[in-house]
């Protein structure tokens, strides 16, 4: 499939994932726009002036501290943020030219409750435009795992069909509707793994170049994804190996660019804090209670409890099982870095003391695992009767929770109601689970999308669909076997 025909793919998950957006959610979703928005307009990248005060609001150390000048900086990475200026700039302009001041009004009472607060945030056009920059990346990663998939399985129609399969049914589409950073870093790293196997089969320099500067902006999006940099380097110095080539110029073209992005966030930190080490983070302040988890609860209940289980919330996964070992026999190299940053993420997100990511949809911090987790599946695509009723029935379970998730943005409030004191005990993510709690709000009409506000917005939404139904006719067409050529004359 040329490159003509993989940009529907890209704009068929792109306009869908538009159309189930919700954009700012929770927790540290608002503090990330806010510093997008005040940079859109102060210039500057830190958060409001005079909006938090930490000796009364204590528990906001967690996310910020305050730094040079005495200005309160977001101590969260600021990838997010920088990704999202450009289009915050859009939203600022629209929002400046209409009339926003009812909005203001219940978002800046103090009668407002916060879910209210943050739903009428959502309704702000910065705070829309801001939080686009998820459902493009997030789509853009749906296209690398197409691409991925294409060249280890040589088929179009396979690479396509699994490309549906983790984009519809996976959890994925849920955190491309939302602001948190997990869709920015998941593309960022797994696209830079992408690179890094794409030098692997045709040695261009340029691919490494990429894989080091994604792989730098994934440390810019979340810091701890630099425990993953040592596979990837792993994986091109084995390669090189094997190919009998010379190290030098691959290492330097993957690890000059990453160490740019390195030290501005060295920079960034020593603006800010006067230390080039010195995030300001609470976690860092406290690095020895950060991870304080014990794994015979953490990780079994981020893979398959209902209510943090991995496979749960992306059913399709599990396919990984039936398919890692083809991947062995076919790519042995590959498929050993794999599992290895598969297992240092899953190891690391269940040993931090906060992995249970309250007011989050699933597994969050597991997300970035998606696409690694699915890649051997491709493999397992085929022809056979009995796979293909798996994977049917994998797809239809994983598509009716991505539904049950995408419809409705996480009930914050009526999670607490919901839980009560049980949300803290990772005993109880066995018998209970946001997913029937966000289905049965459903099945009472309870449903938000943006495109059914105003009539200008349902005309938006309709273009939309137009588009993702066009998309989909297209790819589906153009992936169908042509006819052979009859040649006339016989």
């Amino acid at each position: 499939m040329n490159i003509f025909k993989t940009k529907w793919l890209f704009f068929f998950f792109l306009s869908l994932y538009l159309l189930t957006y919700k954009g700012i959610d929770a927790g540290d979703d608002i503090f990330h726009y806010e510093v997008a928005k005040n940079f859109v307009r102060t210039g500057r990248l830190a958060l409001p002036e005079g909006k938090y005060d930490l000796n009364k609001q204590r528990w906001l150390k967690v996310f910020m501290s305050v730094g040079r000048g005495g200005h309160v900086y977001l101590t969260l990475p600021p990838g997010l943020a920088l990704a999202s200026i450009p289009l915050g700039y859009i939203g600022n302009f629209i929002e400046n030219h209409t009339d926003v001041i009812q909005y203001n009004e219940v978002i800046n009472s103090k009668n407002t409750d916060d879910y209210t607060k943050v739903s009428f945030i959502r309704k702000l056009p910065s705070a829309f435009f801001i939080g686009l920059i998820n459902p493009i990346v997030s789509a853009l990663t749906v296209l690398i795992l197409f691409l991925f998939g294409q060249e280890i399985v040589k088929s179009p129609s396979k690479a396509l069909i699994g490309s549906f399969l983790f984009g519809l049914a996976t959890i994925i589409w849920p955190y491309s509707s939302n602001y948190w950073d997990q869709p920015l870093l998941t593309f960022c790293i797994f696209s830079s793994f992408y690179y890094i196997f794409l030098f692997s089969r045709h040695f261009k320099l340029r691919y490494l170049l990429f894989a080091g500067l994604l792989a730098g902006y994934a440390l810019l999006a979340r810091l701890e994804s630099i425990l993953t940099v040592p596979w990837l380097v792993l994986y091109l110095i084995a390669t090189l190996i094997n190919e009998k080539r010379s190290w030098l110029k691959p290492v330097g073209m993957f690890v000059i660019p990453f160490a740019v992005c390195l030290g501005l966030q060295m920079l960034w930190n020593f603006y800010r804090f006067g230390s080039l080490t010195n995030t300001g983070a609470f976690h860092q302040a406290l690095l020895r209670t950060a991870f304080k988890a014990k794994l015979f609860f953490s990780l079994p209940a981020n893979l398959v409890s209902f209510q943090r289980g991995l496979f749960i919330y992306s059913p399709p996964l599990l396919l990984f099982f039936c398919a890692i070992g083809s991947l062995f026999l076919a790519q042995k190299r590959l498929a050993s870095i794999l599992v290895g940053i598969i297992l240092t993420n899953l190891l690391l997100y269940s040993k931090f003391t906060l992995w249970q990511a309250y007011t989050s949809w699933g597994p969050r911090f597991l997300v970035v695992l998606g696409p690694f987790i699915f890649l051997p599946v491709f493999l397992f695509l085929d022809r056979m009767l009995w796979k293909k009723v798996l994977i049917g029935f994998l797809f239809c379970a994983g598509f009716l929770v991505q539904l049950i998730g995408v419809l409705l943005p996480l009930q914050v409030m009526a999670q607490e109601k919901y839980w009560g004191d049980g949300l803290k005990d990772p005993r109880n993510y066995y018998t209970k689970s946001d997913i029937v709690l966000q289905a049965a709000m459903l099945f009472k009409g309870k449903i938000e999308l943006w495109w059914l506000e105003s009539p200008i917005k349902l005309l938006i939404g309709l273009a939309l669909f137009v588009i993702t139904f066009l998309s989909l006719f297209l790819l589906v067409k153009n992936s169908l076997p042509r006819p052979p050529l009859i040649d006339p004359a016989t």
